[in-house]
């Protein structure tokens, strides 16, 4: 688990917390949502949020997640911050907590100077189901 998820760097209480969780988790969460990630590349939904502010993270050495998928998103959000954390792996909360908090303290900040019905258009957006042409 240490080498799969975290990065560079790993406290014994962050791999016994993640231990805890995936064994909390049931079989088919864990081995079954992989082929349904797959169906779900959903980047031209992020087109509806594309001018709402936002952070993409990535930990530099995140072997479940590569640079190359945050980057994607990142490519389609124009008013995202992206940020890698070269020494960090996937459980960036756990990790590095400082950063990911600041990171959405800095998205909600921007939020408040923006008008509430853009974020409610891009929530309608991201809610309705794909159409049938981009299945």
């Amino acid at each position: 688990m240490r080498w799969l998820v975290f990065g560079q760097r790993a406290e014994p209480s962050w791999v016994s917390l993640t231990n805890a969780m995936v064994g909390a988790a049931p079989l088919c969460a864990i081995g079954g949502f992989r082929p349904a990630v797959g169906r779900q590349f959903r980047v031209d939904a992020l087109t509806a949020m594309r001018r709402l502010p936002g952070a993409v993270l990535v930990g530099g050495r995140d072997r479940l997640t590569p640079r190359a998928c945050a980057e994607t998103i990142a490519d389609a959000l124009p008013r995202a911050e992206h940020i890698v954390i070269e020494e960090a792996g996937h459980m960036l909360p756990i990790e590095r907590p400082d950063e990911v908090t600041e990171a959405i303290a800095r998205v909600v900040a921007a939020s408040r100077r923006r008008p509430c019905r853009r974020l409610r258009g891009a929530l309608r957006a991201i809610a309705s189901p794909p159409s049938a042409a981009a299945a």
